[in-house]
């Protein structure tokens, strides 16, 4: 069996989904997702889940969704980033809304998530860890996995930090 039929294989048998042996899977992959502090003012005269309205009817076609979080989600103040022109950092609800959108999965290795340092970046796996959203990290044992990659460059990522990413799931 290639790698490709061992991912479709142990995608089926996510617990939250039930899947026919020889039935077909669909991904929906969403790059690029950044929601800031400044998109406040829009959740509350347009409400919560503004920002997904036009996509939740898209994701409800689609067995595993997943999205690439530009945005480290965590109610501490941090340290931005020095020297970089873009930092970008949410809320703990984000976390809520990513769910409540559908999404089951959030690759974290990108130029963002640590724009207010490592404390930020592990408040962002602790809100996500709370809402059952699995993200990219180094866990054992698991059932399957994505990949995440991002292109390192000195002005926004720490020396020594790894540039990729591994979530692995386990059935519990």
């Amino acid at each position: 069996m290639n790698i490709l039929s061992r991912l479709i294989y142990k995608l089926k048998r996510l617990p939250h989904r039930a899947f026919a042996p020889d039935s077909d899977l669909s991904i929906c992959l969403c790059g690029d997702f950044m929601l800031d502090g400044r998109i406040e003012p829009y959740l509350q005269k347009y409400g919560m889940m503004y920002s997904f309205k036009n996509l939740m009817p898209l994701l409800n076609d689609y067995d595993v969704r997943a999205l690439n979080l530009e945005t480290p989600i965590s109610d501490r103040a941090g340290e931005k980033w020095p020297n970089k022109k873009f930092n970008f950092k949410g809320a703990p609800y984000l976390a809520q809304m990513i769910k409540r959108a559908g999404f089951d999965y959030v690759s974290l290795s990108n130029n963002h998530i640590v724009d207010f340092g490592p404390d930020v970046m592990k408040d962002t796996m602790k809100n996500l860890d709370i809402w059952g959203i699995k993200y990219s990290d180094a866990t054992l044992n698991p059932k399957i996995a994505f990949l995440s990659f991002m292109d390192l460059d000195s002005d926004c990522c720490p020396a020594g930090m790894p540039n990729i990413a591994i979530c692995m799931m386990r059935r519990r």
